[in-house]
């Protein structure tokens, strides 16, 4: 074993100490003769200096000599007699004027503990993930942190380390800290922070992530928001204690799951400048390699003012328990209240008010119902303490729904149930990414009392839109319709031929708007640019076939560029095509 004598126990005081202390004799170097390598260390005190020297296990400290060098007239005891160092040895120096100062020499056997323990911002609430293998030290900040004079807090096994933990350091280039042990030997660690342009999201709980599943909340979690490069406020935006559980049916098989965030009571709150409320979601889009197939849509469908309410997202970076969860859509849960759906809710003391609804093909959830033409429906909001009101719901959607069917017939009384400009938006967004889903699950539409119809939207799922499939699926191909044959109710409207002049007139109107969105992907895969590298750093997927995008286009910008074409050429089809909605020639097949 190599044991250095450190340089501090060797350097001369700085002449700022020498001010300090009124006593201006020292001892500046302390050896001993003939005892190789031991670990020296000096530490001066008001009242006297303490003198720490460690040496190799089993090494015979009943007889040594020191060699001391310092600026006093005398020391006592002498500098060259051995002395018996298994108790304290207490050296007296003395100046020209009888001015004395004492240092106790104290030899202890060293060991060769040293290890960089914990390296975190206890003020961001950030920590570090340490590699002891390759003695890395990762660390992600939030925006706007200032990394040319950060004090990090850190935790170490050993006698010192260096940098001074105390004394902030500049972060732009990576910065080692060497830990070294009692025994002299040491360790270098080379610590690198990352600061991240998106928000970062901090969940700790008492319980492990695995533990969380769909059916109960996890209660009692905190949280830290920081937002990010596209924010204003730059810093932490909020923090508090919130629920949490699984959701979703397909994306909660992925490893990379969807959660649902509940806020405490009474802590409605504006997140990232999304209008405030207690209940969020957290989009993992496992099976989207761009990480942006949700946004876009949601873009798109904030067009069409048609559909009243589109959920707002952004993204973000998670951390749950300090470890790194990757990239997430933070987004609007789908709820009536004044912000989202804003309708009065239905309730036994409220027998005519509103409720939010899901259309799909199975998969239903309580509190669920089955339509007259057998059709599984599932009432999302409110979906408890509904018995009363129940059958009421289930009354008026078949009588809806009777009214859609019979429009084979030339019948256009459906207008009296439903909103027909959000059914025309939805329809055209469904259309524009190619939403493989409209004909199975995630259709929305709510009761509005005021008007006594029933609105379609929200929009909501659209990870494997965007040709996300297999070559060879309808899915994958950017022409034919999609939502004109395949919508479970909408397709019947399309017997009205004012129905289609409508969508017709209507995309006219959009398709401009809806075209300039391909400026926006640039823009939004620019912002998450580092951070989908951590993500997919953390999910090493995207050299792997997943569901259901089986062709692997091998880089992340290849993904990106995948996405851009697809719809562009989507576009170009649609502009091409709008006027032939009755032309069966272009209808793609359907799922069910």
């Amino acid at each position: 074993m190599v044991i250095a004598l450190l340089a501090a126990g060797c350097e001369s005081k700085s002449s700022e100490e020498i001010v300090n202390n009124p006593v201006n004799i020292y001892i500046t170097e302390f050896t001993f003769q003939g005892l190789g390598n031991h670990f020296v260390d000096i530490q001066e005190r008001e009242d006297k200096g303490v003198i720490k020297v460690y040496v190799a296990a089993g090494t015979d400290i009943h007889s040594l000599t020191p060699d001391i060098v310092h600026n006093g007239s005398t020391i006592d005891p002498p500098a060259d007699e051995a002395q018996d160092f298994s108790k304290v040895i207490t050296y007296t120096l003395t100046d020209e004027n009888g001015v004395t100062k004492k240092y106790d020499v104290v030899v202890a056997f060293g060991n060769a503990t040293k290890t960089l323990s914990k390296f975190s911002s206890t003020k961001l609430g950030v920590n570090a993930v340490i590699n002891q293998s390759k003695r890395t030290v990762s660390m992600l900040v939030p925006y706007n942190t200032d990394i040319t004079k950060f004090s990090p807090d850190v935790q170490f096994s050993g006698y010192r380390i260096a940098p001074d933990t105390i004394a902030p350091q500049d972060f732009t280039k990576p910065v080692v800290y060497t830990v070294t042990a009692t025994d002299g030997s040491t360790l270098n660690y080379t610590v690198e922070l990352r600061v991240s342009d998106v928000p970062m999201l901090l969940i700790n709980s008492s319980h492990d992530i695995s533990d969380i599943g769909r059916e109960f909340w996890m209660e009692g979690a905190s949280y830290k928001l920081h937002d990010g490069k596209k924010q204003q406020q730059h810093g932490l935006v909020c923090s508090g204690k919130l629920d949490i559980k699984g959701r979703g049916n397909t994306s909660w098989g992925f490893e990379k799951k969807p959660y649902s965030l509940k806020l405490e009571d009474g802590h409605k709150t504006a997140l990232l400048g999304m209008p405030a409320h207690r209940r969020w979601v957290l989009l993992a889009n496992s099976a989207d390699k761009t990480l942006l197939r949700n946004e876009l849509t949601f873009k798109i469908g904030q067009l069409f003012d048609g559909l009243k309410w589109t959920p707002h997202a952004e993204q973000v970076e998670l951390f749950f328990n300090d470890d790194y969860r990757g990239v997430y859509l933070l987004t609007e849960h789908l709820k009536i209240d004044n912000d989202r759906v804003d309708v009065p809710k239905i309730s036994d003391t409220e027998p005519t008010g509103g409720y939010l609804l899901e259309l799909l093909n199975g998969l239903a959830e309580d509190p669920w119902f089955q339509t007259s033409h057998g059709k599984v429906v599932n009432i999302k909001d409110p979906n408890d303490n509904i018995d009363a009101v129940k059958n009421s719901i289930i009354n008026t959607v078949n009588a809806a729904e009777n009214s859609v069917y019979a429009a084979d017939g030339g019948d256009i009384s459906y207008r009296q149930y439903f909103d027909v400009a959000s059914i025309v938006d939805f329809i055209l967004v469904n259309e524009v990414v190619k939403n493989r889903d409209v004909d199975w699950g995630s259709v929305y539409f709510y009761y509005n009392p005021a008007e006594n119809k029933f609105f379609f939207g929200p929009l909501w799922d659209f990870d494997i839109a965007f040709g996300n499939a297999t070559p060879g699926e309808e899915a994958y191909n950017p022409e034919r319709f999609t939502a004109r044959p395949c919508t479970i109710w909408l397709k019947h409207l399309f017997n009205d031929p004012d129905f289609r002049e409508q969508v017709k007139v209507r995309w006219k109107e959009k398709s401009q708007q809806v075209h300039d969105i391909l400026k926006y992907i640039d823009q939004a895969t620019a912002y998450i640019d580092d951070a989908q590298q951590r993500n997919f750093e953390r999910w090493n997927v995207m050299n792997e076939s997943i569901w259901p995008n089986l062709p692997i286009q091998g880089s992340y910008e290849a993904e990106v560029e995948f996405v851009r074409n697809y719809f562009t050429l989507r576009l170009q089809w649609l502009d091409a095509n709008i006027d032939n909605l009755n032309n069966s020639a272009l209808f793609g097949p359907c799922n069910h």
